[in-house]
């Protein structure tokens, strides 16, 4: 028995004086310490054939349809442009065709 009591003893012992290792969790504001924003250029994409249709085209379509709710609005505007001329996959496309994508 006495050696079971310098064993236990001992640990103890161990466990007070041996060095803390560091921990491997990361600490709870990690994600927001990793998170860095993104400055701009200020150069600004121009936009895109639907930017347009849609900026000129929605105070109309609301007007016309008032009752619609915000996803139905979206369902109504993406089937008029499914139709409309200035979108580059209608089959009444008349602009300038659409520029070929570069693989980088």
């Amino acid at each position: 028995m006495a050696t079971t009591k310098t064993a236990a003893a001992s640990k103890a012992a161990a466990k007070q004086t041996a060095p803390k290792t560091a921990s491997k969790k990361a600490p709870p504001n990690a994600k927001a310490d990793a998170k860095v924003k993104k400055t701009t250029t200020g150069i600004k994409k121009s936009p895109s054939p639907y930017n347009i249709f849609f900026k000129a085209n929605y105070q109309r379509v609301k007007e016309e349809h008032p009752e619609l709710l915000s996803k139905e609005m979206m369902a109504k505007m993406a089937e008029i442009w499914k139709l409309d001329s200035a979108n580059p996959k209608s089959s009444n496309y008349n602009g300038p065709p659409p520029p070929k994508k570069v693989k980088t």
